[in-house]
């Protein structure tokens, strides 16, 4: 009885290192298709991204000439820089904000 028993255990360890191993190695490989196949997603919508980002910089005034000589028609062959450009719209804007709510810009602007 005892010799039976010890050879029903040992039968029933090493079935359970069998799927134990068989569980773990397929799990292993499941991991990496699936790491592959998200890697493939992200760069995939990566490049579509940037693809959109490289469509939409047509549209900005730093990288069109045609917007920029809309701006400045007179130094068409020259662009304008842009963050002196922004810098007056602002403070053009600023001061238009100021006259439509009725406070004196005398004081305000140097």
């Amino acid at each position: 009885m005892k010799k039976s028993l010890l050879l029903y255990l040992f039968i029933l360890v090493i079935l359970l290192n069998i799927f134990t191993y068989k569980y773990f190695s397929n799990e292993l490989v499941f991991e990496q298709n699936r790491y592959t196949s998200a890697e493939k997603k992200w760069k995939e919508s990566l490049n579509l991204a940037n693809d959109k980002l490289i469509n939409a910089n047509y549209f900005s005034l730093e990288k069109n000439e045609n917007a920029q000589n809309y701006f400045n028609p007179d130094n068409a062959t020259k662009t304008i820089q842009i963050e002196s450009w922004f810098l007056l719209s602002l403070k053009n804007y600023w001061i238009l904000m100021l006259i439509l709510k009725g406070i004196p810009i005398q004081d305000k602007i140097k």
